[in-house]
C-alpha cells in the first residue's frame, strides 16, 4: 500500500527521530517528542525541503545538547595528582593556577592567604563558593572540589582548590566537563570567586601572586 507524499514526509522525519532517540540518554523525553511531532505533522502542513531539513537539524542540535548535559553529570572530579591539582586538557574550556607552564588560554593566578591563618583562609573560600552558586562534594584540610551545574542545559562543571601552606597560596582549578570552548566560563566563575573570597576576607583585599 503506497503512501501519499504527506504520509512519507511524515514516515521520514519521525523515522530519523526515532533512530536518533535509540543513541540517546534523554530517551523517554525524546520518545516522548518524537509522539507529539508526529500528531503535529498529522494536523499541520508538511514542511518539505529546507524548512524540514532545518527542523531536523534544530532536533539534532536539542537532543545532543540535552544528551551532553546529562553526560557531564557522570563524569567524575579530576582529583589531586602526586599532591597537585590536575593540569589542564589543551582546551580552552579549563584553567588552573598550579603550572606555570601551562598555555596562555589555561593559566589563572591563585588566591593569597598571606594576612590569614589557613583555617581562615580555607573557610573564607568555602563560604565564596557556595555564594557563588557552588555545591561543595568533598573537602579536607587541603583540598576542596565543588560542582556548578547550568540552568538551562544542566552541565556540570567541576571546581577544585588546593591550599599550598608552604608557599601561603590557595591554588584553583575551574573546568567543563564536557566539550570544548566554554566563552570563558569558568575563567569568570574563577574571578568571581576570588570576589567573593575578598569579600569574606578580613583583609577587604584579595592579594594576588603575580
Amino acid at each position: 500500500m503506497g503512501r501519499s507524499p504527506a504520509g512519507y514526509a511524515i514516515f521520514t522525519r519521525c523515522g530519523v527521530i526515532s533512530r536518533l532517540c535509540a543513541f540517546s540518554t534523554l530517551r523517554s523525553k525524546c520518545l516522548e517528542a518524537q509522539q507529539k511531532m508526529a500528531i503535529s505533522l498529522q494536523s499541520e502542513p508538511v514542511l518539505t525541503g529546507p524548512m524540514a531539513t532545518l527542523l531536523i537539524l534544530f532536533v539534532l542540535i536539542v537532543i545532543g545538547t540535552f544528551s551532553a548535559g546529562i553526560y557531564s553529570h557522570k563524569a567524575p572530579a579530576s582529583g589531586l595528582i602526586d599532591g597537585k591539582l590536575t593540569p589542564c586538557p589543551d582546551k580552552p574550556n579549563c584553567v588552573c593556577s598550579e603550572y606555570e607552564t601551562a598555555n596562555a588560554q589555561n593559566k589563572i593566578l591563585p588566591l593569597s592567604t598571606a594576612g590569614m591563618d589557613d583555617s581562615t583562609a580555607w573557610a573564607n573560600l568555602i563560604a565564596a563558593v557556595k555564594v557563588s552558586g557552588g555545591s561543595i562534594q568533598q573537602h579536607s584540610d587541603i583540598y576542596l572540589h565543588a560542582i556548578f551545574t547550568s540552568s538551562l542545559f544542566r552541565f556540570v562543571d567541576d571546581f577544585e582548590a588546593r591550599l599550598d601552606t608552604e608557599n601561603r597560596k590557595i591554588h584553583i582549578r575551574s573546568a567543563s566537563r564536557v566539550g570544548h570552548s566554554d566563552l570563558e566560563v569558568n575563567r569568570k566563575r574563577v574571578e568571581k570567586i576570588r570576589r567573593e573570597y575578598d569579600n569574606h576576607s578580613p583583609r577587604r583585599k584579595v592579594q594576588v601572586i603575580q
